[in-house]
């Protein structure tokens, strides 16, 4: 009996060691940097190499435990929803001295000399119909559009918690709005900044905070939804798309949830969504076999009781910070986990980056960057060793990024960008070449503190940048071309 005893308390610190007992490889280490952020340093991954899996874990995942302190709201931003505010107000009374006063504000501060604008500068006393007034309103919208994706841009740059801004692209890509739809840009940054907020909190809560964004709201078509007549956009999505996948679902329980996502109200003024129990279907419904009165909080509660959604989103979060493919083993083990832990998806990537699952070797270098993932990192490591030109910008960034395929706050449809090998063809796998010799070429006819001849400094790209082995031979030669060759070539176009 003694024996078992002690046989057990062997086994158990010989698994707590191999957990937790051993600092992780510089593979190892490079491996978890590269899915839970856009970029590192050399300084990232020395630090990460002196921890175990379980700091490393904790710290790659973020320390802070509540939800994320705000900052201010960006002085464009807040411009703007003044005098949103204060247009409608005036659209409404067709009070057009108003309505242009505010306009002329915006036109002399930001747009004389845009070209868009030079058609419409109107005197305080011209009339015009609520159609032209409208249009007016979404130039101004159209012309800030850039401004705000700079914004997210400088945000993934500069953030202290590296993770959570990938989760906010994460959120983004799920919860899609877009704002060639929406066409309201505090709309976008509120619903931005919720998903950051919510990023590693509950996917409960995560779930209910969408299904009250006027953003996606406004995607889906929320507004036209009535009692009477009620819209199944945003109850098909919530199935289909977000919480339980195609085939977990029938048509009935879709046009049951409908109903059960009636009675809300968007106010313009306020831009938020109220539920109004008067405009509310409290009919019965029938959904997944349940009878009940259920409303917008009742249906969330409904679709978390089902398995589906564990396992639906661990296989979407599995596809984007593991691997394409999941196993059948580790599907059921992490979404037991995850459901176990009332969907807490915090605890649910701290299970996956301390599993033995997550540093198999067939899972290294298994991901495709996205466009914004390829950028950043060329860009950190420009930026990192010196060789940064200053025409390589949040401008350029935003530009080439929608180039290759992925314009911030606008995702193609409903379903978001597909990611993966959807990301690299001809035309998008020349762009990238492009942007890396547009920017190595520069810098090479400038002087530079590197000696890029040094065998040292390419063999470190290759330890340091490359989630795998290079295909080329270090040994042979050296130089700016070997260095293009590793930046441009299929390995530092993994993560």
């Amino acid at each position: 009996m003694k024996q078992k005893n002690l046989f057990k308390i062997v086994i158990f610190f010989l698994v707590f060691l191999s957990q937790s007992g051993y600092s992780l490889t510089r593979d190892e280490a490079k491996h978890l940097l590269s899915r839970t952020r856009f970029f590192y340093s050399k300084k990232d991954l020395w630090f990460f190499m002196k921890l175990d899996k379980l700091k490393a874990a904790r710290i790659a995942i973020g320390a802070y435990q509540g939800n994320q302190v705000k900052e201010s709201i960006p002085n464009f931003l807040v411009e703007l929803r003044r005098k949103k505010k204060k247009m409608i107000k005036a659209l409404r009374t067709e009070n057009w001295s108003d309505f242009n006063r505010e306009f002329l504000f915006f036109y002399n501060k930001y747009l004389e000399g845009n070209n868009k604008f030079m058609m419409i500068t109107p005197l305080p006393e011209t009339k015009m119909s609520k159609r032209e007034a409208r249009r007016m309103m979404r130039k101004i919208q159209r012309f800030f559009y850039p401004w705000l994706k700079k914004w997210w841009i400088k945000k993934m740059l500069y953030s202290k918690e590296p993770f959570r801004e990938v989760l906010t692209l994460f959120w983004h890509n799920h919860f899609t709005t877009s704002f060639k739809a929406v066409k309201d840009l505090n709309l976008l940054y509120q619903q931005n900044e919720l998903w950051r907020e919510k990023a590693l909190g509950s996917f409960g809560d995560l779930t209910r905070a969408a299904v009250y964004d006027p953003a996606l709201g406004l995607y889906l078509d929320l507004p036209k939804s009535k009692r009477n007549k009620p819209n199944e956009n945003l109850a098909r999505e919530l199935f289909e798309l977000f919480t339980l996948g195609i085939g977990n679902y029938s048509e009935r329980d879709i046009k049951e949830a409908s109903k059960a996502l009636t009675g809300f109200r968007y106010n313009r003024l306020k831009d938020i969504y109220l539920f109004k129990e008067n405009f509310h279907d409290s009919s019965n419904k029938f959904i997944f076999g349940k009878k009940g009165k259920f409303d917008p909080e009742d249906l969330i509660e409904i679709i978390l009781e089902k398995e589906e959604t564990s396992r639906f989103i661990v296989k979407k979060i599995w596809k984007e910070f593991v691997s394409p493919n999941i196993s059948k083993r580790e599907l059921d083990y992490f979404s037991n986990v995850f459901k176990k832990n009332n969907y807490d998806i915090r605890k649910l990537f701290l299970s996956i980056f301390t599993s033995d699952s997550f540093y198999e070797m067939k899972n290294r270098g298994a991901l495709i960057k996205s466009p914004i993932h390829f950028i950043l990192s060329y860009y950190s490591f420009l930026k990192e060793n010196e060789i940064k030109p200053e025409s390589f910008d949040v401008n350029v960034i935003m530009r080439m990024s929608k180039k290759m395929g992925m314009e911030l706050f606008n995702p193609p449809n409903v379903r978001g960008w597909t990611g993966h090998t959807s990301w690299i063809n001809t035309n998008t796998l020349l762009l990238r070449k492009s942007l890396i010799r547009r920017f190595w070429k520069y810098r090479l006819i400038k002087r530079s503190n590197i000696s890029f001849r040094k065998r040292r400094f390419v063999k470190n790209i290759a330890n340091i940048y490359l989630p795998l082995p290079p295909i080329i031979d270090l040994k042979k030669g050296a130089g700016g071309k070997k260095v293009f060759a590793l930046l441009s070539g299929p390995i530092f176009q993994l993560r």
